[in-house]
């Protein structure tokens, strides 16, 4: 008895989803497979792909500085992709000293500018970067009073724009929309007790208020921009309450929108980036529902929230960080753990576990990439899968399973194959020989059902049956 999975080049379907992995699995995409009929003994079978993120088992490591800004907390970073590095401005320290430094990072140390002029010392601003002007915008912030002020850096200097706009606030989250060209403003501690609920938008020259509606008045929540759905995302924040909602602002039809799904517990004071190379928002920490610090890292992609399992920084609220699209790596500095906080860290993907981020094993030649998409061939084997076959032959009492794939996967790329619940075959592990194939086998006293599985692809798998 035969049965062959006959898929052909599996093809990436359009919008996305994470999947929580077993390190075991080196963060190997899975593979929903459906049955979709029988025909003369051989099961025909269609491969759904999930869609645009892949999971991976993404490495967060700690920065080991001797040059870098002091512990801090509610301070600001966006990333500055003209001049390649990260600015960070501001922040406050423990026992009331609030900060007025501009530092800038460039992925290897921290810089520390030293403009003649500039913001007042103040924490709970907001930064964004505006691309298409080649600046860094900050609005807002405390620094002894609630401020409404609109200041630009381009690298080198400061510049105040004296403007109208939103009322002093502090606590309020920004967002570039590179698809219109305007800086996204949303809500804020305003004074007395009271949080906003107003959607604000700047061009370069003027802010303008664009909505009233939405999300109800809040403040503490994080905002980022997804740029290939051109829509900035919210999530969480609090509104006298513990909130733990997602909606996204579409700036074409102006208009919120929430979605009702499951994810991260309600939080507040956590921060948010989008990953470009990823195509997935990525959220870490804040300080959640039962009044406790988190450490999780979570990413949406647009349908559902998953929860990546990695250790990495610790359980902290007040942090901020930015995502270098330059090494494909989001930065994460200081933020309150129980104490200011002074850490410097990196989160970058790294689905084969060899230290190196996946974007250099691409560019290095490690690793292939033939899809393009900036995942290691390695790591997604079940988009390179064929055909994967397995047969019985009985043999004097005994029976012989045997499983092959036919792949176009590099050679050399290791697979293994899963003979479930049969002590006597267990796992093998198979190379890719030059001609994109493989094959394991496994002989057994044990008659009945036999279940074949590639663990790479743990949806992937085949049931044969060792007969009488």
């Amino acid at each position: 008895m035969s049965t062959v999975l006959q898929a052909g080049q599996v093809s990436r379907s359009s919008n996305g989803a994470w999947w929580n992995r077993s390190p075991s699995l080196h963060c190997l995409r899975c593979v929903r497979v459906c049955i979709a009929g029988v025909l003369l003994g051989v099961a025909a079978v269609s491969l759904a792909v999930p869609q645009r993120a892949s999971a991976q088992d993404c490495s967060w490591e700690q920065k080991n500085l001797n040059f870098s800004p002091s512990a801090r907390y509610n301070h600001a970073l966006t990333y500055d992709t003209d001049r390649r590095v990260t600015v960070l401005f501001g922040g406050y320290h423990d026992g009331g000293r609030r900060d007025s430094e501009t530092w800038t990072w460039n992925g290897s140390n921290w810089n520390h500018m030293n403009p003649p002029t500039g913001p007042s010392a103040r924490s709970g601003h907001a930064m964004t970067y505006d691309l298409s002007r080649g600046v860094t915008v900050l609005f807002g912030g405390n620094d002894g009073l609630l401020n409404g002020e609109t200041w630009i850096w381009n690298g080198a200097a400061w510049e105040q724009y004296s403007i109208t706009g939103p009322s002093p606030r502090e606590s309020h989250a920004m967002a570039y929309d590179f698809a219109r060209q305007v800086t996204v403003l949303f809500g804020g501690y305003v004074g007395d007790g009271s949080y906003n609920g107003e959607t604000w938008e700047w061009d370069g020259r003027t802010w303008m208020l664009v909505s009233t509606n939405g999300p109800s008045a809040r403040g503490s929540h994080a905002m980022t921009y997804d740029w290939d759905r051109e829509v900035t995302v919210l999530f969480g924040g609090w509104d006298g309450t513990f909130n733990g909602e997602t909606w996204e602002w579409d700036g074409h039809t102006q208009t919120w929108r929430q979605r009702n799904v499951m994810g991260p517990s309600p939080r507040y004071e956590h921060a948010m980036v989008y990953d470009r190379t990823r195509q997935a928002t990525l959220l870490f920490g804040g300080y959640a529902v039962g009044d406790r610090l988190d450490g999780e890292t979570w990413g949406w992609d647009g349908d559902a929230w998953r929860k990546l399992t990695t250790t990495g920084p610790s359980r902290r609220r007040r942090h901020a960080m930015a995502f270098d699209s330059d090494r494909s790596v989001t930065a994460l500095f200081g933020g309150f753990d129980g104490s200011q906080n002074g850490e410097t860290w990196e989160y970058f993907f790294d689905c084969n576990c060899n230290g190196v981020p996946d974007h250099k094993d691409i560019d290095d030649g490690t690793s292939a990439d033939r899809n393009g998409n900036g995942i290691p061939d390695e790591c997604e084997p079940c988009e390179f899968i064929q055909r994967f076959k397995v047969k019985t032959k009985e043999n004097r009492g005994r029976c012989r399973i045997r499983a092959s794939v036919l792949t176009t996967l590099r050679e050399g790329t290791e697979l293994t194959f899963c003979f479930e619940g049969d002590e006597d075959c267990g796992c093998q592990t198979v190379t890719i020989n030059d001609r994109g194939r493989a094959k394991a086998s496994c002989t057994t006293l044990n008659k009945g059902d036999h279940r074949v599985c590639i663990q790479e692809c743990p949806e992937l798998c085949r049931t044969v049956t060792c007969r009488p």
